[in-house]
């Protein structure tokens, strides 16, 4: 069964999802009713979202420009502009929470400011200094979506804290969107060491992040191990490798037995693998000194390689690991995209591995003879 609203037409998924098992989340404002095949929204994305099916999550950041106001830029609002013209072509952005810079979407008032100049971008802080040559060239690669965006993709190897926007096309800017990539690990398979009643491993990736108290319906948005001797552990599979920017771990909090969980999980170990053993694993062990209700993990280095799976161990084995819910954000490896990352870039695509967008395959340019979207004609 099919619904329409507008001429957006909506999948028998239930609301707020899309795809061909209703396993991608819709992120579209003012409602969360998205097209049930492709997830595009019929309005705008929903703020903190961006990008194609506004799949990206766009990461918070403060703007200094000498003492000018910049509410302009921050107030994720595309049709608000610059304004202070003539003397501002440089903006330093300051981000709230570090991490390697990805995808960076910056929408300009008027197509001229993108035709006539470039938005050229240069690191600022000690921590892109240790390899000058490497992340002196990570920011080279630049899209236009069309005639008022352009996404410029960059590989930092480690986090970035602040970055500089320079150019004649800094005084036609309207927004700046920091992608903090998409949650890949969204209904993907999982697995835990043991199952306490009905708190499924399945439940840390179904995209509730809910708290759970002594009602059945609300058991059901936890994964939760009771182990008679060791330590309990949950992971997640990848159906295809992943490029992995960020993890955000969410506690249980908050339930009908206050106090009695939120420790279980401090001294947590996060493993990322790849599929090749001769890769060495991602690890990263909570050394916190008291129990957060979600816990941000950014690798610095980024990890190196794509990966295929996490796994979480508790740390202080009792046998008791929940988890409410797992976010892992990234992005498909070059050269693949799609909503699972299960489709190859057409080999008319130029560049880099066939480059084309991560999510819905869009060429950055096309080879010698072939035009259009896919540089398929």
């Amino acid at each position: 069964m099919l619904n329409r609203i507008g001429d957006a037409k909506l999948a028998s998924c239930p609301p707020g999802w899309f795809g061909s098992n209703c396993q991608f989340k819709c992120h579209c404002a003012p409602s969360n009713l998205c097209n049930g095949d492709d997830g595009s929204c019929i309005s705008r994305c929903h703020p903190g979202w961006f990008g194609p099916a506004c799949q990206y999550a766009s990461m918070p950041f403060a703007a200094r420009s000498g003492s000018r106001s910049l509410e302009w830029l921050t107030d994720k609002d595309d049709v608000t502009c610059n304004t202070n013209r003539g003397n501002n072509q440089t903006l330093i952005i300051l981000l709230e929470t570090p991490i390697p810079l990805g995808r960076v979407r910056a929408v300009v008032s008027d197509s001229a400011y993108l035709n006539n100049s470039e938005i050229s971008h240069e690191r600022g802080h000690k921590s892109l200094i240790l390899n000058p040559t490497e992340e002196r060239n990570s920011c080279l690669r630049e899209v236009r979506v069309d005639d008022t965006i352009l996404d410029i993709h960059c590989h930092t190897s480690r986090i970035v804290t602040q970055f500089t926007l320079t150019g004649p096309g800094v005084e036609g800017l309207c927004s700046l969107y920091i992608s903090g990539g998409r949650n890949v690990a969204l209904k993907q398979p999982a697995e835990q060491s043991s199952l306490f009643y009905q708190w499924k491993a399945s439940h840390a990736v179904d995209g509730n992040i809910g708290v759970p108290n002594s009602l059945p319906s609300h058991r059901k948005t936890c994964s939760h191990t009771v182990e008679k001797d060791g330590a309990g552990w949950w992971k997640v599979l990848f159906t295809q490798p992943v490029n992995v920017v960020r993890f955000l771990i969410y506690n249980r909090v908050g339930s009908d037995f206050p106090g009695c969980c939120e420790k279980r999980l401090m001294k947590f170990k996060l493993t990322a693998r790849s599929e090749f053993s001769t890769d060495t694993p991602y690890i990263h062990k909570d050394t916190k000194k008291s129990a957060q209700n979600m816990y941000s993990v950014v690798p610095s280095p980024r990890i190196s390689f794509p990966v295929s799976e996490v796994r979480i161990d508790e740390g202080f084995d009792d046998g008791y690991l929940t988890l409410c819910e797992v976010k892992v954000f990234g992005d498909c490896p070059l050269g693949t995209y799609g909503p699972g990352c299960s489709e190859q870039c057409n080999s008319t695509c130029a560049g880099e591995n066939h480059a084309c967008d991560q999510f819905d395959g869009t060429c950055d340019s096309c080879i010698a003879g072939y035009t259009g979207k896919h540089c398929s004609h």
